[in-house]
């Protein structure tokens, strides 16, 4: 595996700036998903697999699953949380699983990347979302970029989302196409160029991934394609197991990173311990530079002490700002550039 110049690890807030929900909202959305009677789209996904089960008991211990979920999610640090703290309940695990993709498909078709209309199904009104880190980062992997001269840069790059949507790989895939003015193909294969890795799944590979079993951006499902999107969410424990993740993969990568940039990131401890790591070889350093919105001034001073062993690095330089995302990127613009273009 070839080192990182840069290291990209986005959180729930970088995607909140296209509308999606924050954790404490994703959690009161799966709970209304949940409670009482259930979403008509997660009743015909559990009907399905209790037809497939030998369990006769399946949807008295799937409803008892649901309601469990539904009561505890205003105590829960987040879902991954709750569902963490049930490891053990197959029941809790996929009713909240099926509750996420469900979340997550709705909120990507009611985020500012949809547009069903400007001016086709298929494409993004730039404009509303030239404010984002999504355009500030374009901006930085596009500039003074000729199309045939980018994808050195992009194997430079590595991400490391923690969201369940798929939105930094649809918004790059049609960004590309409109900037370059190039085909569905080629701006396909520039998105795989970057080394992307969903610690938690997410909602199942976009339809330019996966021409037969892909999901498009927002798409509503079937009860089948519902269940089997749900196989792609990951707890903690699956997440951190390289059996059913890619979790060495992605520790080697940070290993051998230069620089690390947190977008909306929380620095919770759940995720922090994912993402630990050793650095490859002798005498690794790596930078980090990260948002840190809504943390308090004893958190930022922790988390400068605690990151630098999280990464086994003997780089002291952390910098941690109360910005949003984007603003983040435009403020550091120039030291990220000069990262990627070395």
């Amino acid at each position: 595996m070839e080192h990182k110049r840069v290291i990209f690890v986005v959180g729930a807030g970088a995607s909140s700036e296209v509308g999606l929900p924050l954790g404490n909202q994703l959690k009161g959305i799966i709970a209304n998903h949940l409670k009482n009677e259930r979403s008509s789209e997660i009743n015909s996904a559990l009907l399905r697999e209790a037809h497939k089960s030998s369990d006769s008991s399946f949807q008295n211990k799937a409803y008892a699953a649901s309601q469990k979920i539904a009561k505890a999610m205003a105590q829960a640090p987040s879902i991954d949380n709750f569902v963490n703290a049930h490891a053990d309940d197959a029941y809790v695990k996929l009713c909240a699983k099926l509750a996420i993709v469900t979340t997550i498909l709705r909120a990507e078709r009611e985020s500012t990347l949809w547009c069903e209309t400007f001016p086709q199904k298929d494409q993004i009104n730039y404009r509303r979302i030239k404010d984002t880190w999504f355009a500030r980062f374009f901006d930085l992997i596009t500039s003074d970029c000729r199309h045939q001269d980018l994808e050195p840069r992009l194997s430079s790059i590595a991400m490391i989302i923690f969201n369940y949507d798929r939105c930094v790989e649809h918004y790059l895939h049609l960004a590309f196409q409109n900037y370059y003015t190039i085909s569905e193909s080629d701006a396909a294969e520039l998105v795989s160029k970057i080394e992307i890795y969903h610690p938690y799944g997410s909602c199942g590979s976009l339809d330019f991934q996966d021409n037969t079993n892909g999901i498009g951006f927002g798409e509503h499902v079937t009860s089948e394609e519902l269940a089997n999107a749900s196989e792609g969410i990951r707890t903690f424990t699956e997440g951190t197991d390289s059996s059913k993740s890619n979790i060495e993969a992605l520790r080697e990568c940070i290993g051998l990173g230069e620089k690390m940039v947190f977008l909306g990131f929380a620095f919770h401890d759940i995720n922090l311990k994912l993402l630990s790591a050793k650095r490859s070889g002798s005498g690794g350093v790596i930078t980090i530079l990260g948002s840190a919105l809504g943390l308090s001034d004893r958190d930022i001073e922790l988390l400068g002490e605690e990151l630098p062993q999280n990464f086994d690095t003997i780089s002291q330089k952390v910098t941690l700002r109360r910005l949003r995302s984007g603003d983040l990127l435009s403020e550091y613009a120039r030291d990220i550039a000069r990262s990627l273009s070395h």
